[in-house]
């Protein structure tokens, strides 16, 4: 019997260490975890590789991320002729992948996925009869064919423009948009053909017909007088090119002739700018001869510059001064309005602490628009930072206080977006750690409690007394059985 209840205080013992070693282990565990995690790196804080293939042109998507993270795919640039498809995980067939998840693991492999535009050709005028396809693919190239046969009449060939405008002999394998082509006709004429001059260049006056018919000939004469030069003669170029100097019986084709002036002397032209003109670095005139580049006048908030014209609007582009360009000239400045798109920003996890800030979607081709960036660290006013104009911003959470970030953008003195984001702060390791030692001493505590109290007698201390019915019949032992003292369980 004394032994059995040896066996069943030590059996108490061990359920106690067993409840205690329960209660301990998520706080021990949990320390180690916090320890490991401040101390040594996760294995997860490597960043993962994408690799993009047949991209063709370009894209914005990072080639990295870090686990936890995770971001939109884009779209790549614009590529002619085709249509993007999506990012797909295989080269052939594969899933279409549209995001990397926070997730996700794992080095990556990414095709861009590009489909052909198909495009329209609409033919008009007088057609007998249409051998040409309606439609193409985009690399595909192919010449069109005659519509067929029209009595009296000798077809010329397809032209984009119902009047005037180019012929068009065919579909190259870089041709895209959708066509409208008209069937130009010319009447069969009875009897030699006329051919037609145009006359270009400065001409005071022309004695030269506009016209012959094939077979007879004629010498090309003199425009008249252009004071301070002399006449160098009719080109079939406006630079370069060769001097004609007859319409011979045999020549065929329409011609196009430039008058070619030699000035006397040394002879000086004015140029006069017009339109809006910030700044204007090119010369008012110019001794003929010399040549000189159009520089561009000076940045304008908002617009892009397109050019110097010979016009208010339309016109042709002028670009240079060459040393066969005589007279004075009116140059406009032509502009185009800029295009901005205001961004949002996106959070990119470096490490568990670390952080970089990324404005998405920013645009700004004229350089108008002004970064400006701010942080705020707890219940304090914002400070401008000294980093205004960068895309990205590093932050470091803060071990005391949330942070407040803020972004913005101006376009000129016009503030055109903000953006704000709040960064919580960091609790640092030494307080998981004393965490973890609170939870430790207080289980120990417990610990030591219960073993304390299990330890104590329940009996009394000094001898054990007898029972009155202990003593025998004349006051000797009894002759029953021995009773346990208390303090044997």
């Amino acid at each position: 019997m004394e032994q059995s209840g040896k066996h069943k205080n030590i059996n108490k013992r061990l359920l106690a260490i067993l409840l205690c070693a329960i209660l301990l282990a998520p706080t021990i565990g949990g320390m180690f975890v916090v320890i490991r995690s401040a101390f040594a790196s996760s294995p997860q804080s490597s960043p993962y590789q994408i690799t993009y293939h047949n991209v063709i042109t370009s894209h914005s998507n990072p080639t990295s991320w870090v686990y936890g993270s995770g971001f939109t795919l884009t779209d790549p640039t614009a590529r002619a002729g085709h249509t993007f498809a999506g990012w797909f995980d295989a080269e052939v067939l594969g899933n279409n992948v549209t995001q990397i998840t926070a997730t996700d693991e794992g080095n990556k492999d990414l095709w861009a996925r590009w489909t052909p535009n198909t495009y329209y050709i609409t033919y008009n005028g007088i057609i007998p009869s249409n051998p040409n396809p309606a439609s193409w693919v985009y690399g595909n190239a192919f010449a069109f064919l005659n519509p067929g046969t029209r009595e009296g009449f000798t077809f010329v060939g397809w032209f984009n423009a119902e009047n005037d405008g180019n012929k068009i002999d065919g579909i190259t394998s870089e041709d895209i948009n959708n066509k409208t082509l008209w069937a130009r006709w010319e009447e069969e004429q009875v009897g030699p053909k006329t051919y037609y001059i145009a006359y270009n260049g400065i001409i005071p006056s022309n004695p030269n017909p506009t016209s012959w018919v094939y077979g007879t000939g004629f010498a090309l004469q003199d425009p008249g007088a252009f004071i301070g030069h002399t006449f160098a003669g009719w080109f079939d170029a406006p630079s370069g090119g060769n001097k004609i100097t007859e319409i011979a019986a045999s020549d065929e084709e329409d011609k196009v002739l430039w008058a070619r002036w030699t000035p006397i002397g040394q002879t000086t032209y004015q140029i006069t700018y017009n339109g809006i003109i910030p700044s204007n670095p090119n010369p008012t005139s110019w001794v003929y001869g010399s040549e000189f580049a159009l520089l561009n006048p000076g940045p304008r908030a908002g617009y892009m510059f397109d050019g110097w014209y010979d016009a208010e609007t339309g016109g042709e582009k002028v670009t240079n001064i060459t040393t066969t360009d005589v007279g004075d000239k009116i140059l406009w400045a032509q502009w185009t309005v800029a295009q901005y798109n205001t961004p949002n920003w996106t959070f990119a996890n470096l490490r568990r602490d670390d952080l970089k800030l990324i404005l998405d979607g920013l645009t700004d081709p004229n350089g108008d628009l002004t970064i400006k960036w701010f942080r705020k660290a707890g219940k304090r006013d914002f400070v401008e930072l000294d980093i205004s104009g960068q895309k990205t911003l590093d932050i470091v959470r803060d071990t005391n206080y949330k942070v407040t970030y803020k972004c913005e953008i101006y376009f000129g003195e016009e503030l055109v977006k903000t953006l704000e984001s709040t960064v919580k702060p960091r609790v640092h390791w030494v307080f998981y750690v004393f965490l973890g030692f609170c939870g430790l001493l207080t289980v120990s505590v417990l610990l030591i409690v219960f073993f304390m109290r299990d330890a104590k007698p329940r009996g009394g201390g000094g001898s054990p007394r007898r029972s009155s019915s202990s003593a025998g019949p004349r006051g000797g032992p009894s002759a029953g059985p021995k009773r346990r003292s208390p303090l044997i369980r």
